[in-house]
């Protein structure tokens, strides 16, 4: 019945509504070009589909089972978190950290290549791990099928006051660019990661060093 009601809401939005469907189009044109429209076009609507399914699905995670919940969402490898459990001295909560969002020009530290076009990058991620010692992980998640879904961790730095400034956010970027080269479809093509794109770094300084 939920995946019936999430047909129904992408009928509405993609071809009555078109809530931001050029967005959506600019996107794709923009880091794909070599792609035919066809194909943008298909990975378009598979986009929308998934949305769809995908806000309906955290609404029902609100009632859903503990058992549901690890039946619908698994873990590839488990085992990496707990490697560097037995490595800490101590352990204090997870944080999860949404960084892929695109930051005011003039407060960025860091424009760099994504998807082939340079962009401002959130590196307030890195800032907490380096402040606090805390090793970089990323959770690289996959839709198996409707309501089914796969995570696997990738550490980027487990001793994050080693690296090279920005090292870190780099990795992160690269991580995030395979997996939307993989499965195109699942990455979220309605918020414009790339609008200031045309724009100097050069322009915002002293906040943008040289030769970053």
């Amino acid at each position: 019945m939920l995946y019936a009601l999430s047909d129904g809401i992408f009928f509405l939005l993609y071809y009555a509504i078109g809530y931001r469907k050029t967005v959506v189009r600019e996107n794709l044109a923009l880091v794909f070009p070599d792609k035919a429209v066809s194909e943008r076009i298909r990975i378009e609507k598979a986009f929308f589909k998934h949305m769809c399914d995908m806000f309906l699905e955290m609404i029902k995670t609100m009632g859903i089972s503990h058992a549901q919940l690890q039946k619908r969402f698994t873990f590839e490898n488990l085992e990496v978190l707990h490697t560097l459990e037995a490595k800490l001295n101590s352990v204090m909560s997870m944080y999860g950290i949404l960084s892929d969002q695109s930051p005011m020009p003039q407060k960025a530290q860091l424009w760099a290549e994504f998807m082939g076009i340079r962009v401002p990058v959130h590196t307030g991620a890195e800032s907490l791990c380096r402040k606090h010692d805390l090793p970089a992980v990323f959770l690289k998640v996959k839709k198996v099928k409707r309501g089914h879904y796969s995570g696997a961790f990738h550490v980027i730095s487990e001793n994050p006051n080693s690296e090279k400034e920005f090292t870190i956010s780099k990795g992160f970027l690269a991580l995030v660019e395979q997996s939307i080269k993989e499965a195109p479809e699942y990455y979220f093509w309605t918020h414009k990661r790339w609008k200031h794109r045309d724009k100097n770094p050069e322009d915002y300084l002293p906040f943008t060093p040289k030769g970053r």
